[in-house]
């Protein structure tokens, strides 16, 4: 409810609600166990290629 009250007034929490639901169906977010958004997009070269060359666990 935090990262709503922050963003500009023009948008419905019906909208956030499923901008957020988008993002988290195509591994854009996630949400730590106090229900906190965290953004795992890998978006530069870099970190892709760590992710690529990790260990999964």
């Amino acid at each position: 409810m935090q990262l709503y009250k922050a963003i500009p007034k023009s948008m419905m929490y019906q909208t956030f609600e499923r901008v957020l639901e988008y993002l988290e169906a195509h591994n854009q977010i996630a949400y730590d166990n106090e229900a906190r958004v965290v953004w795992v997009a890998a978006d530069n070269a870099k970190l892709k290629a760590l992710l690529k060359s990790g260990v999964e666990l």
